[in-house]
């Protein structure tokens, strides 16, 4: 296996279209060292407004996500973590940042950095979110639908019956009237005969 020069690993991580950030981990609250091209097009901050800053600048006021005490575990810990969090971006747009964070040990085993990688899902989030939306009211307007479905079933059963009554009762009626027309046939009858 051939050895890459550091060079050539600076460059590819400055050409890479995925965001990378680089923390100091023996520093009180863990500072940006480093972040590449594709972490300043994310956030629209350069790098003088980020380098030295803890990265918790992005959550703006939205301090209160539980994702932040995942990943404050882990850094106590020494341990990688993979969270999505309401960051924004300088102009006050919110996006979300699928970050992934690992730590880096020297030779010691002591750490030293927290490498971060930070990936723009706004769209899939919103399109997650949409998805749901469309869900629970295609849900309700199936509610409706299946409401409507068993008022028609019922109404079908009513006519049925309704029919059925009919039926019976002009069957009844029939039969009742066929009693009282026959006698009055046979006399009506007698009567033609007579004359």
């Amino acid at each position: 296996m051939s050895v890459i020069p550091l060079n050539v690993l600076f460059r590819a991580v400055e050409a890479s279209d995925n965001a990378v950030t680089i923390v100091d981990a023996q520093i009180h609250d863990m500072p940006l060292v480093y972040v590449n091209p594709a972490f300043v097009g994310i956030t629209g901050y350069n790098h003088n407004e980020i380098l030295g800053k803890n990265c918790r600048f992005l959550q703006g006021r939205d301090r209160e996500q539980k994702e932040r005490y995942l990943i404050r575990e882990s850094l106590k810990m020494g341990k990688s973590a993979k969270v999505i969090l309401k960051n924004y971006k300088k102009d006050g747009t919110l996006f979300w940042n699928k970050l992934e964070l690992s730590p880096v040990f020297d030779s010691h085993n002591i750490l030293t950095h927290y490498i971060g990688l930070t990936t723009d899902v706004t769209k899939e989030i919103e399109s997650d979110r949409k998805i749901k939306e469309l869900t629970r009211e295609l849900q309700k307007k199936n509610i409706v639908l299946e409401k409507q479905r068993d008022d028609a079933n019922e109404y079908a059963e009513i006519q049925y019956q309704l029919n059925l009554l009919k039926n019976e009762f002009i069957s009844r009626i029939s039969h009742e009237l066929r009693t009282p027309l026959a006698s009055i046939v046979g006399f009506a009858q007698t009567i033609i005969n007579d004359k």
